[in-house]
């Protein structure tokens, strides 16, 4: 067992708030991509790369584009 003191527990629940990739997405530079392939998304999350991405990231104004080239998905940063 371990404690852990209130800012710790502070920075989990933001990461947990923002989610998996985000901290990917803030480093990638404009024009630049994440290569996601289907099988391992589905394995974390039951929902399309398409609609995870989109609908979490493009709220407000748009910051990723999704592309399907081949087995993979590319999440481009706008």
């Amino acid at each position: 067992m371990e404690i852990i003191n209130k800012e710790q527990v502070s920075r989990l629940i933001e990461a947990r708030k923002e989610g998996e990739f985000t901290s990917a997405i803030k480093q990638l530079e404009k024009g630049s991509a994440l290569c996601i392939s289907p099988q391992e998304f589905k394995k974390h999350f039951n929902t399309s790369i398409p609609h995870y991405f989109l609908g979490k990231y493009n709220r407000g104004q748009k910051v990723v584009s999704c592309l399907r080239f081949g087995e993979f998905y590319y999440v481009i940063k706008l």
